[in-house]
């Protein structure tokens, strides 16, 4: 039995197989968590001591998960892939693509298959994006939460300048006439349905 486990133990993959476990009551969930994370196929047939014992080393889970320094790349499932960090070069179909993924609950799978290219390809050029998705799952938790946190509050800081910079254009517009100021409005705002306007 491996001594001490901690998040970065933890892959994507067992992760998500730990989320699907909420509506379990205490004793199965202990006994699942054991069958995915210590690979034992039948958590059920261990003298309950191992089973007290091994939940007792699960208690990190309960701790939240730490930040760690973004990589320029990472390995994953022996294949290299560089970490798109470049918000201000982003094609516009990954921006699309982000905003449509951080709508849904623990999505993190496609939510990092934006950022996270295969070496020598740009954002989907001439790769099977199936295949990134499935190499995510063998990221351990500290880097999908550190790259996920970035990119969220990357996204909030663009929407914070972007609304001051539409807000301060159309203040300025007063010798516009109402019916184009309102057209370079929703103009703007189909640029960017997050940001709200002032009057």
């Amino acid at each position: 039995m491996q001594d001490k486990l901690t998040w970065a133990d933890i892959t994507l993959e067992k992760y998500l197989e730990i989320q699907a476990l909420k509506t379990i009551d205490n004793i199965d969930f202990i006994v699942n968590l054991i069958k995915i994370i210590y690979n034992i196929e039948d958590p059920e047939s261990l003298p309950y001591t191992d089973v007290l014992e091994y939940g007792d080393k699960l208690k990190f889970m309960s701790e939240s998960i730490k930040e760690v320094p973004l990589k320029d790349y990472y390995i994953l499932n022996g294949n290299k892939y560089m970490l798109d960090i470049d918000m201000l070069n982003m094609k516009t179909q990954q921006v699309i693509d982000y905003r449509n993924y951080v709508k849904e609950e623990n999505n993190f799978v496609k939510i990092l298959s934006v950022f996270l290219i295969p070496e020598g390809h740009k954002y989907n050029d001439g790769y099977s994006i199936q295949d990134v998705q499935n190499d995510i799952m063998y990221m351990t938790m500290p880097d999908v939460f550190s790259i996920s946190s970035f990119f969220l509050k990357a996204w909030q800081t663009c929407l914070t300048v972007f609304q001051d910079y539409f807000n301060e254009t159309i203040e300025n517009m007063e010798k516009i006439p109402e019916e184009k100021r309102e057209m370079l409005k929703n103009q703007l705002k189909a640029l960017s349905p997050d940001l709200t306007f002032g009057q």
